[in-house]
């Protein structure tokens, strides 16, 4: 994978755990100083303890990374499992970051020099470099799906990718595929927009189609009438055909 690959990975997860597009660039600002634009799991500090997208110290919290991986049976050098190491120091509130607050600026230079202190703790935690960098991937990443201001995947995120997948043929039942070379029905295509915005394990077949995905704002649960007026873009309408005997 390319380092543009592996920084837009970084974006979508981030997003989809909720974090700001500022809040997002402000953490790719930093790990692209700290791993040489790269984003590489597998980056080394040049005569110094550093490792990974974190450039976590050997000895300290790489060693508790290592460990950690291990325990959960997952390779300490991919890029997922730093990612989910990093969320999980987050969480825990390492020198004193509070996620809560950090998700919701708005500010990606600030977010970057926050990050810099509360999980980087870089020698310099003014490096403007990272605020330039921070600044530069709002401006990269604003085009992808979920750079809107709210977080998370929009509906019209899901519209733009939606109509990629117009004028596939039509197969139903258990015989839709998944793909556009394959076909689909209504919930295999349903399922192919999903997992192009990111979503594990979304539905196929309309048999197995089971409802809400909540990471996606203003979805809501099957079931019951729609206003006409309350029909936003991306909205889901799903209905039944009812033969009638005679």
């Amino acid at each position: 994978m390319s380092s543009e690959g592996r920084k837009k990975k970084l974006y979508k997860w981030l997003r989809q755990d909720g974090f700001s597009h500022a809040a997002a660039s402000g953490i790719i600002g930093n790990f692209s100083v700290e791993t040489g634009d790269t984003y590489s799991p597998k980056s080394n500090q040049n005569n110094g303890p550093g490792r990974g997208i974190g450039q976590w110290s050997e000895g300290g919290r790489w060693d508790q990374l290592v460990a950690w991986a291990d325990r959960q049976g997952k390779d300490p050098e991919n890029l997922r499992t730093q990612y989910e190491f990093a969320m999980k120091e987050m969480r825990s509130g390492i020198f004193g970051f509070e996620l809560n607050k950090f998700k919701q600026m708005t500010n990606a230079r600030e977010a970057a020099d926050y990050f810099d202190s509360h999980f980087e703790r870089s020698w310099a935690q003014d490096d403007e470099e990272r605020r330039d960098r921070a600044r530069q991937a709002r401006k990269d990443l604003k085009g992808m799906p979920g750079s809107d201001e709210q977080g998370g995947i929009t509906g019209a995120d899901l519209v733009k990718i939606a109509r990629k997948g117009l004028g596939v043929k039509y197969v139903g039942g258990y015989g839709a595929g998944a793909s556009p070379k394959t076909g689909w029905d209504c919930a295999s295509f349903l399922g192919w927009v999903l997992r192009q915005a990111g979503y594990k394990n979304p539905p196929t077949f309309s048999e197995n189609f089971i409802g809400p995905y909540p990471q996606v704002k203003g979805w809501k649960k099957k079931g019951g009438g729609v206003d006409k007026g309350a029909l936003r873009l991306g909205t889901l309408l799903c209905t039944v055909a009812v033969r009638r005997q005679t």
